[in-house]
């Protein structure tokens, strides 16, 4: 009898361990999918910051062209030079557009300076052949900027989709594990029960029987736990 309760919880134990063996699993792996979310949103946003900071360097040096004084200009350098500090910290999310974005870059301050100074020396027809560059390779660097971005929204979503997916896993897993848990030591509590109740309502109604003047009534000593041992005896 002591070996069934003993096999009983034994077995208990095991799903029970699996079960605490699957949930510090299930846990990493969930922790690693948030990792890379945040990694995926961190890089969005530099990549949103560094658009944010062309977008500046766009108004200010059409602005010093359109105006040709001294502040304008301060404040278009200024902006550049934010804009490479953005570009750098964005190399490693995409470098090989970082060469395309730096050198168009480079290309839009030369090419509007160098058309401000023609429109100031009287040579329109070169300004406005150096805007026209110039605004060829803004659109260059806005389709880029638009192109990396669009790629870092797909990289979160995806991280996106395998945190909730390992959440689901764990979940169901845990359900599942917690199911079989409870079905397994229903069934063993239910054998346990059976093992000991089937043979002492044996010899309840065998004592009886004796009691009541019938000394023939069969006894059925099963098995060589404690239970068949006493029913032997009393056979």
């Amino acid at each position: 009898l002591r070996m069934k309760i003993v096999l009983a919880n034994a077995t208990l134990l095991l799903v029970f361990g699996a079960s605490l063996w699957w949930l510090p699993a299930g846990i990493l792996e969930g922790g690693l999918a948030i990792q890379e979310q945040q990694r995926a949103l961190a890089e969005l946003s530099d990549v949103r910051e560094a658009r944010a900071a062309f977008e500046e360097f766009r108004y200010r040096i059409t602005d010093y062209a359109v105006s040709h004084n001294d502040d304008s200009r301060a404040a278009a350098a200024n902006a550049l030079q934010r804009l490479n500090h953005h570009l750098r910290q964005a190399q490693a999310i995409a470098p090989t557009e970082h060469a395309t974005l730096e050198r168009h870059t480079a290309e839009i301050s030369q090419s509007m300076q160098a058309a401000v100074e023609s429109y100031l020396a009287n040579r329109r027809e070169d300004g406005n052949r150096r805007v026209a560059t110039t605004r060829e390779a803004m659109l260059i660097v806005d389709q880029t900027f638009r192109a990396i971005e669009q790629e870092r929204v797909r990289s979160f979503n995806e991280r996106t989709a395998a945190v909730l997916s390992s959440a689901d896993r764990s979940a169901t897993l845990s359900f599942v594990l917690l199911g079989v848990a409870l079905v397994l030591g229903g069934a063993l509590a239910t054998y346990v029960i059976h093992a000991v109740t089937t043979p002492l309502r044996h010899i309840s109604n065998v004592i009886l029987t004796m009691a009541r003047g019938d000394l023939t009534v069969p006894i059925e000593a099963k098995g060589g736990d404690e239970i068949g041992q006493l029913l032997a005896a009393v056979d």
